[in-house]
C-alpha cells in the first residue's frame, strides 16, 4: 500500500509540473507574441532614389556636345518626385539644356573643352523620404520600374534574364532574385582632340536606382532595389550617334507582405 500511495504522489506531482508546464507557454505566448510581431514590424523606413552621371577623359577633348538621356518618369525628365532641371547640370564653362524627342529627354551639354578632372564632371542627385512603414505614402516600384519609375528611354535590342529560382520565402517577406534586362541606348557624342594618346578614351557612364530599406529584427538592416544604368566608351574622336549598353535590374531584395504585420 504503501507503495502505491508513493506511486500516487508521484503520479500528482508529474501532472502539477505537467500544467504548471503548458500554463508557463501559454502566458509567455500571450506576454512575448505581441513583443515578437513588434520586434517583426519594420521601422524606419526610407524611401530614395539617385541619380549619377560621369563623364571621364584620359586627354582634353574640344569643341564638345553631349546628348545624354535622362532617367524620365510618366513623361518628364525626373528621379523620384525630384524633377530635373538643366540648372542642376550647369558649371563653369559647362552649358546645359533639354531636348525632348517625343517621350524621350536627353541632357544636352555644350563646353569649349574638357580636361581630366576627378571630379568636375561628375553629377550626383538624390530624392530621399523617410516615414514610418505602414505611413509611408508612397513606395518606390523596385519591382517593376518600367512605366512606374525613373529609367532611361528609349531602350533597344532589349534581352532579359530571369532568375532560377525567382524567389525564396521567410516570415511576412519574400525575398526576390533581380531581373536583369539587357539593351542599348542612343547617345549622341561629338568632340575633336588636339593631342591624341595612345591610352585615349573617353567614358560616359549615367546610372539611375531607386530603393526602400527600413530596419527590423533588433536593427537589422532589409531593403530591396532596382537600378538602371548606360555606360559607353570611346576611343577616338568623335563625331555623332553611337549605341551605348544599358543594364537594367530590377526586383532585387526583400519584399514585405504588408498583412503579416498590424499597424499598431
Amino acid at each position: 500500500m504503501k507503495t502505491w500511495d508513493s506511486l500516487k504522489k508521484v503520479y500528482r506531482f508529474l501532472w502539477v509540473i505537467l500544467f504548471l508546464g503548458i500554463l508557463l507557454v501559454l502566458v509567455s505566448y500571450f506576454i512575448l507574441y505581441p513583443w515578437f510581431q513588434y520586434t517583426m514590424r519594420p521601422d524606419y523606413f526610407d524611401g530614395n532614389s539617385k541619380f549619377n552621371l560621369k563623364i571621364a577623359m584620359d586627354a582634353t577633348i574640344s569643341n564638345v556636345t553631349l546628348l545624354i538621356p535622362l532617367p524620365v518618369r510618366n513623361g518628364t525628365p525626373q528621379i523620384g518626385s525630384l524633377v530635373l532641371t538643366p540648372s542642376m547640370f550647369e558649371k563653369e564653362g559647362i552649358h546645359a539644356s533639354f531636348i525632348r524627342s517625343n517621350m524621350d529627354w536627353y541632357v544636352k551639354i555644350t563646353a569649349d573643352s574638357m580636361t581630366p578632372s576627378r571630379e568636375e564632371f561628375e553629377y550626383r542627385m538624390d530624392q530621399y523620404d523617410s516615414q514610418d512603414y505602414l505611413g509611408l505614402p508612397y513606395l518606390v516600384n523596385t519591382r517593376y520600374p518600367e512605366g512606374n519609375e525613373s529609367v532611361f528611354l528609349p531602350k533597344s535590342n532589349v534581352t532579359i534574364e530571369y532568375p532560377v529560382p525567382e524567389i525564396s520565402t521567410r516570415f511576412g517577406a519574400e525575398d526576390y532574385y533581380p531581373v536583369v534586362s539587357k539593351y542599348q541606348i542612343p547617345v549622341f557624342v561629338e568632340y575633336t582632340v588636339t593631342n591624341r594618346t595612345d591610352a585615349m578614351r573617353v567614358m560616359l557612364i549615367a546610372s539611375v536606382q531607386g530603393y526602400n530599406s527600413w530596419v527590423e529584427q533588433f536593427d537589422s538592416w532589409r531593403m530591396n532595389n532596382y537600378w538602371d544604368e548606360i555606360a559607353l566608351t570611346l576611343y577616338d574622336e568623335a563625331h555623332g550617334w553611337y549605341l551605348a549598353d544599358g543594364k537594367l535590374k530590377s526586383g532585387e531584395g526583400i519584399y514585405l507582405d504588408r498583412n503579416a504585420f498590424k499597424a499598431n
